[in-house]
C-alpha cells in the first residue's frame, strides 16, 4: 500500500493458452481509478472486471495494449453494469467485495495487468 493507493499487479508468463482468472478481495472500501493492460505481442486479448455473478460489472471487454504499449482504463472508461449511466465516475467498491477479473487470452504473450485503487 502506498499512502492511500492500493496497487495490484498480475502477470501471465509466456503464451496464454487459456483465459486467465484473478480475484481480489478488497481490504477496505476503495475506488477503482485505473486499470493498465499490456502484452508483448501484437495478438491481444481483453479483460473484464466484475463480480462472480456479473463478470463485467465494472469494466466490459477492455482491450490490452499490444507490443509493450499499455492501454489504460480510467475515469470515463468504466462502463460496467454497476457503474450506471454516469461513466465519468470511477466505481466505488465496498470492503470485502471480491472482484472477479477475466482475461480472454487470444494467445497473448507475457500479459500484464495493473490495478490502482484509492482507499476509502
Amino acid at each position: 500500500m502506498d499512502g492511500m493507493r492500493l496497487p495490484y499487479a498480475f502477470h501471465w508468463h509466456g503464451t496464454m493458452a487459456a483465459n486467465g482468472v484473478c480475484k481480489i478481495k478488497l481490504p477496505c472500501p476503495a475506488t477503482l481509478v485505473q486499470v493498465d493492460a499490456t502484452a508483448t505481442t501484437a495478438a491481444v486479448g481483453t479483460v473484464t472486471v466484475g463480480l462472480s455473478d456479473n463478470a463485467d460489472a465494472y469494466l466490459k471487454a477492455f482491450t490490452f495494449g499490444a507490443s509493450n504499449v499499455p492501454t489504460t482504463a480510467d475515469r470515463g472508461d468504466f462502463d460496467g453494469d454497476l457503474t450506471g449511466a454516469n461513466t465519468a465516475e470511477c466505481p466505488h467498491i465496498a470492503k470485502d467485495t471480491v472482484l472477479y477479473i477475466v482475461v480472454a487470452h487470444n494467445s497473448m504473450i507475457n500479459a500484464d495487468l495493473a490495478f490502482t485503487f484509492l482507499e476509502g
